[in-house]
């Protein structure tokens, strides 16, 4: 689930600038301005960080990531048909209240369902799946933007 989850993440990772540039119509600014809105999708999943962590407890962690996961598709979805880059930044703020909760589950379950002898090993492939879906996101983005365009690439993160 770590590797699926790093990947949707990163996938978007190769065409953010251009994608911006696309709908502001100057390359100028772009750069800055994707900084911007990928940096308010991770103060949003900062939010949320704790509230997912409760949830988790209460209701499980399965629910709670599979509730993450639906919230992370449907935002970057919709991505896709943004028509200004204001609503794609508010888009991408609302793919970001979700974005932690996959973490969160992931790691929590981890810790709930491993013995504490065992646990150490069961991080240490957690990380491994967690840069295994570091490498492929990219790529992914790179190849469905190269054949698709950019904007190709939200709807397959948000189907990943």
């Amino acid at each position: 689930m770590m590797l699926i989850n790093q990947m949707a993440l990163l996938v978007i990772n190769p065409v953010i600038v251009i994608h911006v540039g696309r709908l502001v119509g100057d390359m100028t600014q772009a750069d800055m301005l994707s900084g911007i809105i990928l940096g308010a999708g991770g103060i949003a999943g900062m939010m949320m960080s704790p509230i997912w962590g409760a949830l988790g407890q209460r209701r499980g962690y399965y629910f709670t990531m599979c509730a993450c996961f639906i919230g992370d598709g449907i935002f970057t979805s919709c991505q896709f048909f943004a028509p200004t880059v204001l609503i794609f930044g508010m888009l991408q703020f609302g793919f970001g209240l979700f974005l932690t909760g996959g973490t969160v589950s992931i790691v929590g379950a981890i810790a709930q369902c491993t013995d504490l002898s065992s646990r150490g090993s069961a991080y240490g492939l957690n990380s491994t799946a967690m840069n295994i879906g570091n490498f492929i996101g990219p790529i992914i983005g790179g190849i469905v933007s190269t054949f698709f365009g950019t904007g190709a690439v939200f709807l397959t993160a948000g189907l990943i």
